[in-house]
């Protein structure tokens, strides 16, 4: 069985991370390098509200600014959709959002206040995966950190046109223009 994945924005407080897993990150991470990065976050979704797009992102890994260096490379490893990265994933497991990657960066996000991560999400179904989203939409504007999710959306929204021209299935609607797209997979 093929299970349903998403790119989403996910508040950190409903993220489940696994006990077990060790208290250093394997990839040789300290603890502060970890919470930097996660302090990252919130200004990545900041300057996206304030139009930076992905090749911006991109650009700044070159910076000579390490502030800019460091958010160019968290934007790389959070938001792309590339071999290189490497994003955070989570599970729906009819309960609850279990990290499957990212446990050490989950707990590090909360520990600086971080409400909002980006994370691929997997569900059983795309009608469950519709829920946790839903859920979690609500729970973020609970939280008071709505102006996060809609930068997240609408710049997954921006960088799909740009990828896929004005055909792209986006979050479960077709866009109108003078003809209708079958639909694709992700």
């Amino acid at each position: 069985m093929t299970w349903a994945r998403r790119f989403l924005p996910m508040p950190t407080s409903a993220l489940m991370v696994d006990p077990g897993v060790a208290a250093q990150s394997p990839k040789g991470y300290s603890d502060r390098e970890l919470k930097e990065i996660a302090a990252t976050v919130p200004a990545i979704y900041d300057r996206i509200k304030e139009g930076a797009t992905e090749k911006d992102f991109l650009d700044m890994r070159l910076s000579a600014d390490p502030k800019d260096r460091q958010m160019g490379e968290t934007y790389a490893h959070l938001f792309r959709d590339a071999p290189s990265s490497n994003p955070l994933a989570a599970a729906y497991d009819g309960t609850d959002l279990v990290v499957d990657k990212g446990n050490h960066r989950v707990r590090a996000a909360r520990e600086v206040g971080v409400p909002v991560l980006p994370v691929w999400v997997s569900a059983s179904s795309e009608a469950q995966l519709d829920r946790v989203e839903h859920a979690c939409a609500r729970r973020i504007e609970r939280e008071g950190a709505s102006a996060y999710r809609d930068a997240h959306l609408a710049h997954e929204k921006t960088i799909a046109f740009e990828r896929n021209g004005p055909r792209e299935r986006w979050l479960g609607e077709v866009r109108e223009r003078d003809w209708h797209t079958p639909e694709r997979e992700r």
